[in-house]
């Protein structure tokens, strides 16, 4: 994972030097967002069954970029939230009937914090004078800071029978953020139309999907049961922004590919 960051690194050093026109953006959005979950290890999909609902997610980032005639390339630093809702199944003794045990269910949420970098390769389509349409493709590394599980229902502690430690309320940070990863690598589909204000600034809005490409978990070391295999965090957001050209948009026209953006 730190080798694809150094990449992406390296990458934004040939997008900002190679001879091109310079823009910079703010650029933001919200959305259902959800996590993909494999089953827990070595357990019957049924006794953890459960019904994950998307919960709000939410993203900004502040970029640079250039841009080669119609060729833009995009990075920058943002943060991103993701997260779940979930409604899960547990075991608990009955009190009435000693040595039964029944399944109850229960929900919680979760919630993912990312520090993000993206690198992102889009192409202009005039619809018009002053309006154009920006499809791209990029990949996102990400430096995920906290994971927090809050309990919506409470839970009896002194009557459970079992329940994996991935179902209590906690929150992982820092130094305890096993089993989750630190790192982690996104693709991203997004499409933007843009409006020209004038010369220089234009108005963005568009919609984009981030899906991690990497596990989010890495669940060895711990007792069986207690993690699932996989997860990956994904996000649908409906976007803003604006634009900032340090030259004229109608110079970018004049400016040939180089071969930094020929990738």
């Amino acid at each position: 994972m730190k080798r694809t960051l150094c990449i992406i690194l390296l990458s934004v050093s040939c997008v900002l030097y190679a001879q091109g026109q310079t823009y910079v953006q703010l650029y933001g959005g919200a959305g259902p967002a959800n996590v993909h979950i494999g089953n827990m290890r070595n357990e019957p999909p049924s006794k953890h069954a459960s019904v994950s609902k998307n919960a709000l997610g939410y993203h900004f980032q502040l970029g640079i970029g250039r841009q080669w005639g119609n060729i833009f390339v995009t990075t920058g630093v943002g943060y991103m939230h993701t997260g779940r809702n979930v409604t899960y199944n547990y075991w608990a003794n009955a009190i009435e009937s000693p040595g039964v045990h029944n399944m109850r269910q229960a929900r919680k949420s979760e919630d993912y914090n990312h520090v993000t970098v993206p690198l992102d390769i889009g192409y202009n389509i005039w619809l018009s004078e002053k309006l154009s349409l920006i499809p791209s493709l990029g990949v996102m590394g990400s430096y995920n800071t906290s994971v927090r599980f809050r309990q919506t229902d409470h839970i009896n502690m002194a009557s459970v029978y079992h329940i994996t430690l991935f179902d209590l309320d906690h929150t992982y940070r820092g130094s305890g953020m096993r089993p989750f990863q630190t790192f982690s690598l996104w693709g991203i589909a997004q499409a933007d139309l843009a409006y020209s204000l004038d010369s220089r600034i234009s108005i963005l809005a568009g919609v984009s999907y981030y899906r991690m490409l990497t596990n989010m978990i890495n669940p060895e070391g711990y007792p069986v049961h207690a993690f699932p295999k996989r997860m990956y965090n994904h996000l649908l957001s409906f976007n803003a922004g604006i634009r900032v050209s340090l030259t004229s948009n109608s110079a970018a026209r004049r400016y040939p590919l180089s071969s930094c953006g020929r990738w």
